[in-house]
This record gives structure tokens, C-alpha cells and sequence, in this order.
């Protein structure tokens, strides 16, 4: 039979379990037996500090979704702040872009007129010339209206330009803006034209340089001054006296 252990009170290992709480380890039952040292003593003022040294060690971290929403809302303020400054570029160079643009339209439309009034200005012919020179006083404004007025819509010189069968072809060789703010501008051109009449056999070709002073009124480019630099052919008809005037005399060409 084999022998019962027994604790050095007396009593066996048997006895000592059932007389002992659940969770307590049964009185005499030393580590050996049980493989845990139960003792009752309190941790020290030493302990307690070399915890406390420990905690505070560790890198403290918040939670994981603390983190990701930190770092979303930080990425978000920079796509919003991004956003912001590339709209207020792209507002910015439109501005500037629609007002270039419409600069360039405003300077495009000017030589456009420049350029058909010297078409008017210098092809005609003595049997249209009422239609001819109607359309050039259309063009007129200002001080180049008064100008045209006395010229272009004289009855005498209308009628001496029939009776010589007076004509005048042009072809438009340069024009260039000189000077160009908004509302007026000022253009530089160079026109070859050839005139004829029943008076002299052979037409005469010449170039005539010219400045165009124009101005915006009520929306469209008026002609405001013309001043003719040189026109060689016209001066050779008005020496021959074969280019008449309203007067009696000679006159320049259309462009005179």
C-alpha cells in the first residue's frame, strides 16, 4: 500500500486540500509542491518609482484611427489649400489672357478698317465715282471728315472726273500699326497705285506712303486724320494738269 504524505503539522496533503478555500494554497504546502511562492510583502517606495520610469519610457501613441485621421485631415487641408491657389492662377491668367485678347481683337479690327479704307479710298472710277465717293465719306470723322468733305463730295470735281474718264487702282503693300490704345491708334501704310484718264495715254504708277489717324466711334473705326507723305504719280498728273479739281485747276488723286 503506498504510504500517505504528510505535512508537518500532522496532517496529510489529502486533509489539507479539502480544508483550504478554492484558489488558496493549502497551508504547509511549500514551492516545492506547489511551484508558487505566495509571500505578503508590499512592493517598496523603489519598486513604485522604477514602474513609474518605465511607463514613461514607452513613446506614447494614440490610437490607430486618431492617427489615420490626423494624417487624412492634414493631406486634405493641403489639397484644399493647392485647390485654392491654382484656381485663383487659373482666374488670374484668364483675366489677363480675355483682356490680351480682346486687345489684340480691338488692334485686328483696326487695321482691318485702315486697310478697306484705302481700298476706297484710292479704286475708283469716274462713271461710279457719286458711289466711290460716297463710301469714302462714310469712313470720315473729325478733322480728315472736314477734309473729305470739301474734296470727295464736291459736285464740280465729281463732274470733272467723269468728263476725263478718271480712274485710280491701288493695291494695299504694307500697313503696320503704329501706335494702338484702346479706342485709337494711328496706322502707317504703303500702297502702289496706277491712275489713268483720257488725257495722257500711258497710266502712271507710283507708291504713295501714308499715316491713318482712326478712331472707335459708337463702335466703329473711323478714319480721324490723313496725312499723305508722298504720292510722286499724283504730283506728276497735277503738273500736267491732268488730274482736274473742283475748281477749276487740278487736284490731287483720291488720296491727295
Amino acid at each position: 500500500m503506498t504510504p500517505t504524505a504528510t505535512t508537518t503539522t500532522g496532517r496529510t496533503t489529502a486533509e489539507a486540500a479539502t480544508t483550504t478555500s478554492p484558489g488558496e494554497v493549502p497551508e504547509g504546502l511549500d514551492a516545492a509542491v506547489t511551484g508558487v511562492v505566495v509571500t505578503d510583502d508590499e512592493p517598496t517606495d523603489g519598486d513604485v518609482a522604477a514602474q513609474d520610469a518605465h511607463d514613461r519610457r514607452r513613446p506614447s501613441r494614440r490610437p490607430d484611427g486618431e492617427d489615420r485621421a490626423g494624417s487624412l485631415g492634414g493631406v486634405n487641408l493641403l489639397l484644399a489649400a493647392l485647390a485654392i491657389a491654382g484656381l485663383a492662377g487659373t482666374l488670374f491668367f484668364g483675366f489677363q489672357w480675355n483682356q490680351e485678347r480682346t486687345a489684340d481683337d480691338a488692334q485686328a479690327s483696326m487695321e482691318t478698317t485702315a486697310s478697306d479704307f484705302l481700298v476706297a479710298l484710292f479704286d475708283f472710277d469716274g462713271r461710279t465715282i457719286d458711289a466711290d465717293f460716297d463710301n469714302i465719306l462714310d469712313y470720315a470723322t473729325g478733322e480728315f471728315a472736314d477734309q473729305a468733305e470739301a474734296q470727295f463730295a464736291d459736285d464740280d470735281t465729281r463732274a470733272a472726273l467723269r468728263e476725263v474718264q478718271a480712274s485710280s487702282r491701288v493695291e494695299v503693300r504694307d500697313l503696320f500699326v503704329q501706335s494702338f490704345d484702346g479706342d485709337r491708334g494711328r496706322v502707317f501704310a504703303v500702297v502702289d497705285q496706277t491712275i489713268a484718264n483720257n488725257q495722257f495715254p500711258n497710266p502712271r504708277s507710283d507708291q504713295v506712303r501714308l499715316e491713318i489717324g482712326l478712331r472707335k466711334v459708337d463702335g466703329d473705326w473711323k478714319v480721324a486724320t490723313l496725312d499723305v507723305l508722298e504720292a510722286p504719280a499724283a504730283a506728276a498728273a497735277i503738273a500736267g494738269g491732268t488730274v482736274p479739281t473742283g475748281d477749276g485747276t487740278t487736284a490731287t488723286t483720291a488720296g491727295g
